[in-house]
């Protein structure tokens, strides 16, 4: 649904006086499409060893991001965990570990080359390609089980996350792959690098930074880091938007964008109030993040408005100053939180 704030609406009025792994039919009940965001640029380590990963295709698959959350493909997950993984198409079940046809999993299958370890220095066609926004397809209906037990990932909004098919590839978040097997996780935004498991002093100087920073600059990293997501996610989806060859296209991103609003609202709920601190500096960097927050929330909701007018066929240009205008004080805000939050 479109949200019209008044501040939307009292500059709407000002700008009117002025001239300006598994295969699935992508139709079938349960999938809903969606725009991803391919990123070629995160790495993803594992205690330490650069990692890259195949789809059910065979083909080099790098991570994909929706809503600020990363998914890697269920056939490089098998290699991963080194678990074999079936599926169940009539009860639309993704097996990872046993399955009714192989309860002894020791049996089965594990897709061992679809995961390579390669150095740190490494780098293919995919590393270096751009980020590219994608359709794909949640799939709603499926369920995943590990050994015979339901396994299900909350965002921090307590909502299920459900399993993306991507090019008749089924992609997880990497999150509940992490927490399947039992590893810790951390995001190392230096090298936009996902590390799994124990992390050591070749990540770099960021692995040692969660032992040191307090659990509210940690929080904060988090927020910030979700947030800054959001902002380029639905920045390059209304870029899209013009270009879109069909009003479904058009449709789908402004759905997609509506997603990314109603997250950044949450995060900003979710930062509205604290009232706990160690130093003076963590109040200073909390209320640079809490400001970039709203600001984004404020932009998000803007871009949310234009791309139901493109998805209505309706004519956008009069919000271009303030699209840029907001685009512009949200990317402020990030470049103080974002210092701030360096010194720590």
């Amino acid at each position: 649904m479109k949200r019209v704030a008044a501040y939307l609406i009292t500059a709407l009025l000002i700008a009117s006086i002025f001239p300006a792994d598994i295969y699935a039919d992508s139709s079938a009940s349960g999938q809903n499409q969606i725009a991803v965001f391919l990123k070629p640029d995160i790495s993803v380590k594992y205690y330490g060893e650069k990692k890259l990963f195949k789809d059910a295709n065979g083909r080099y698959a790098c991570p994909i991001v929706y809503q600020g959350r990363t998914y890697l493909p269920l056939r490089g997950i098998s290699g991963l965990m080194k678990e074999p993984i079936a599926w169940d198409k009539s009860s639309k079940t993704v097996f990872i570990g046993k399955s009714m046809a192989n309860p002894d999993k020791t049996t089965a299958k594990v897709y061992t080359d679809a995961v390579e370890t390669v150095d740190e220095t490494y780098n293919n066609i995919i590393s270096n390609s751009a980020t590219e926004m994608e359709t794909a397809y949640l799939n709603q209906d499926v369920i995943v089980m590990y050994d015979f037990v339901i396994k299900t990932y909350q965002s921090e909004k307590g909502e299920t996350v459900t399993p993306i098919l991507y090019k008749n590839s089924t992609y997880l978040p990497i999150r509940a792959i992490a927490a399947m097997m039992n590893e810790p996780i951390l995001w190392l935004e230096e090298s936009k690098t996902i590390s799994i498991g124990r992390f050591s002093h070749a990540d770099g100087d960021e692995t040692a930074g969660p032992d040191k920073q307090s659990r509210i600059v940690r929080d904060l990293n988090d927020i910030f880091d979700r947030t800054e997501a959001l902002f380029y996610e639905a920045t390059s989806k209304i870029t899209k938007i013009s270009t879109a060859k069909t009003l479904k296209e058009k449709q789908v991103i402004a759905e997609s964008i509506s997603k990314d609003y109603e997250e950044v609202s949450h995060i900003a709920g979710e930062v509205s109030d604290w009232t706990k601190f160690n130093s003076s500096e963590e109040v200073s960097a909390y209320q640079e993040v809490k400001a970039f927050v709203t600001k984004t929330e404020y932009y998000l909701l803007l871009l949310e408005n234009v791309a139901y007018l493109a998805a209505s066929d309706e004519d956008y240009s009069i919000l271009s100053k303030l699209f840029f205008d907001q685009a512009l004080d949200a990317q402020n805000a990030m470049n103080n939180a974002r210092s701030l939050l360096s010194e720590f």
